[in-house]
């Protein structure tokens, strides 16, 4: 299902969405429901794109971006960086 322009309902508990739907908004339905208060976005400078939707007011958000050259920026922060597919130095940070 493309979550970019479905039209979907999900049960979370007593919590029913039945509305167009993203990642963020279900990242963002998800901590409020469930109390969560950290996010970690694993994402490469091809993908993810909703990174600054997420609700910083309830979530402390975190990033770690792959396949992500050293000079590459998006304007929003960034906490670890692998400039290939191996994160395995940016997991022991």
């Amino acid at each position: 299902m493309d979550l970019r322009s479905a039209r979907y309902a999900f049960s979370l508990g007593r919590s029913i969405v039945t509305e167009p739907c993203t990642k963020a908004d279900l990242i963002n339905h998800l901590a409020a429901v469930h109390g969560y208060r950290r996010y970690l976005e694993l994402c490469s400078i091809s993908t993810g794109f909703r990174f600054a939707e997420i609700d910083r007011s309830k979530l402390e958000c975190h990033r770690l971006m792959y396949r992500c050259p050293g000079q590459h920026s998006d304007g929003l922060g960034m906490d670890l960086r692998s400039p290939g597919l191996d994160i395995s130095a940016c997991l022991r940070e």
